[in-house]
């Protein structure tokens, strides 16, 4: 009787031993909670400053032009005689319109001119608008009025702007890969003066432009590393008792980072961030906090 007891006692610890060998171990993940907060949504473009004021000074009569001295980038004030033009024997001077830079000269050299021939072009730096070229296809998301940022070259931070209009006339230009995209023009106005913050910034220097087409506030939001897509349907995997549950979701519009959740989840859940290939429905997880970096 007593070893037919012993046989029993060992059968029982040998099958404990070998479920705990081969039952299925608890895959670590790392989760965030459902939280609520705002989400915009926004489309980053390049563009470049282009000064407001523009002005090309022609020859205003036939005649003999002398010689412009003036380099681009040197500064002109108003009135400033930029060159003399001899007709009807006497010469009238040629001045400046504004203060400014001299931004391109199409004429150095003194000799016979023609009546309205390109001579000098003088602008104002400190008149800035900001120029974007915006794919066709994410033009129709874009319209006047909208808020954006704008960062340049010396600027100490993003300038905050504002879409003034949006070209109907597109055009096509050749990508860095060498696809042909079609694009049109965006332009926006500053909402305190960039010469101010970038005396260096200038006509056609470097922009870069953050539109921001939606916003929605107080919504719950998840971020973006927590979903999966399955053709056209999107879901994320929620801890629920220490397992796995695949969730179905509803999504809104998302900034990069978060994105905005129509249904699905209530609120007091946790999702797991960044799940692999082996989580599925049903499955021991291990939580585990997220590297600080992270």
């Amino acid at each position: 009787m007593k070893h037919r007891y012993r046989i029993w006692i060992i059968l029982t610890l040998f099958l404990f031993l070998l479920w705990v060998i081969l039952r299925p171990k608890r895959i670590p993940v790392e989760t965030v909670s459902v939280t609520q907060g705002d989400v915009a949504e926004t489309i980053s473009i390049d563009g470049y400053f282009r000064s407001l004021d523009r002005r090309v000074l022609s020859a205003f009569a036939d005649g003999e032009i002398g010689t412009i001295t003036l380099k681009a980038g040197e500064p002109v004030r108003k009135d400033q005689v930029i060159t003399r033009i001899l007709w009807d024997v006497n010469p009238e001077p040629l001045r400046s319109p504004l203060n400014g830079v001299v931004s391109r000269v199409m004429r150095e050299t003194a000799g016979p001119v023609r009546r309205g021939e390109p001579l000098i072009e003088i602008i104002d730096p400190k008149r800035l608008e900001i120029v974007a070229e915006i794919l066709t296809s994410d033009a129709a998301r874009v319209r006047p009025g909208q808020n954006a940022t704008v960062k340049g070259f010396g600027l100490k931070s993003a300038v905050p702007a504002r879409v003034k209009r949006l070209s109907q006339a597109a055009f096509v230009k050749v990508s860095a890969l060498g696809v042909d995209e079609e694009r049109t023009e965006v332009i926006l106005e500053p909402l305190r003066p960039i010469s101010h913050q970038a005396p260096w910034t200038g006509n056609l220097f470097h922009a870069e432009v953050s539109i921001e087409t939606a916003r929605v506030s107080r919504c719950l939001k998840i971020p973006i590393g927590t979903l999966i897509r399955s053709g056209g349907e999107w879901s994320v995997f929620v801890v629920n008792e220490r397992k796995a549950q695949r969730r179905s979701i509803a999504r809104g519009i998302d900034d990069g980072h978060w994105v905005e959740i129509l249904e699905g989840l209530t609120g007091i859940e946790r999702v797991i961030l960044y799940p692999e290939d082996r989580i599925r429905e049903g499955i021991g997880v291990k939580l585990v906090e997220p590297p600080a970096a992270r």
